[in-house]
């Protein structure tokens, strides 16, 4: 699933209490210089940023030479207090 956009820097690989957040040698951030890659959405969470998923196809497209691909989820994080009247 995507869900949003981050930021990645390199960083050195932890050697002990090693996570699923250290494991990767990167330090992910929804920000930078302070500034968030996008608005929140209603989950905390989440920044939105369309562009990211768009990238994200595209360098797939391009890195396998134009696999078939199938977006299977689509949606956004609204707040509770929505009605359906």
């Amino acid at each position: 699933n995507y869900y949003s956009s981050s930021y990645a820097k390199d960083v050195p690989c932890s050697t002990e209490n090693v996570t699923m957040f250290s494991d990767p040698c990167a330090s992910v951030t929804g920000e930078r210089n302070g500034v968030p890659i996008g608005p929140k959405a209603a989950s905390d969470w989440l920044l939105i940023y369309p562009k990211g998923i768009r990238d994200l196809v595209l360098y797939a497209k391009y890195k396998f030479k134009d696999p078939v691909m199938y977006i299977t989820e689509n949606g956004n994080s609204q707040g509770h207090e929505l009605s359906f009247d």
